[in-house]
């Protein structure tokens, strides 16, 4: 049995949080997390000043908290890629089971993230063999989409400043038969332990991950307790 956080932020990466990977890495270990996957912002805006660098230079900047966190983790607690989308709207998705291939995608100058359809995207997940799930959807300016081009919704989010509508979220993926998710969403040092998973089994790379995501039963963590999908 493994708990696992499923939504990070890197100060690194993302402009939004205030925690370097070393310090999130030590929170984590206190709390008990068996692993965490980090999904700093992959935006228009994480790039704003790396417009004329090459797409090396911008796969490198956003592994840049991931890269940390793992050195930072020595072997004490796991450590996967994600990442936490937006584009053509303000809605946020986070992705699992990232690779490089997915990333030289999206690094390309010839893509215009703020002109990305969701349907494009979820296209080239999919044909990446990863998985796409709506974060928070029910916060305010956050568009419900058809369901068909996700593989689930963030059912809990456990950020603290922001009313993510959680009993909403989880009705719509009862309803939809969509995965639910759970995550702490953090930023700041007192986010930690608010969301994540506790699965039965071991995960030790990405395709374990999305198993893992996908199977039943899990544990979704809410802030408080658990609730058992």
């Amino acid at each position: 049995m493994e708990k696992w956080e499923l939504h990070c932020h890197t100060a690194e990466v993302s402009k939004c949080s205030q925690v370097l990977a070393e310090k999130m890495v030590s929170i984590y270990i206190k709390m008990g997390y068996d692993g965490i996957v980090v999904t700093d912002h992959f935006n228009q805006g994480t790039f704003e000043n790396l417009e004329s660098a090459s797409v090396e230079e911008k796969i490198n900047f956003f592994l840049n908290g991931y890269y940390n966190t793992i050195r930072a983790a020595k072997n004490r607690i796991k450590v996967l890629l994600g990442m936490e989308l937006c584009c053509g709207s303000s809605n946020d998705y986070l992705i699992y089971g990232i690779n490089k291939t997915f990333l030289k995608l999206l690094a390309t100058n010839s893509i215009d993230l703020r002109k990305l359809s969701i349907k494009e995207v979820s296209d080239l997940v999919h044909q990446n063999n990863m998985l796409l799930i709506q974060a928070h959807p029910f916060r305010n300016a956050m568009t419900i989409i058809p369901p068909e081009l996700l593989d689930g919704i963030e059912t809990f989010n456990g950020n603290p400043r922001h009313a993510s509508r959680n009993d909403i979220a989880y009705a719509w993926a009862e309803k939809y038969n969509l995965v639910a998710t759970s995550g702490s969403d953090f930023h700041n040092i007192g986010d930690a332990g608010r969301g994540g998973i506790i699965v039965p089994g071991v995960i030790q790379n990405q395709a374990d991950l999305i198993q893992a995501i996908l199977s039943h039963p899990k544990h979704i963590i809410t802030k408080d307790g658990f609730s058992h999908i």
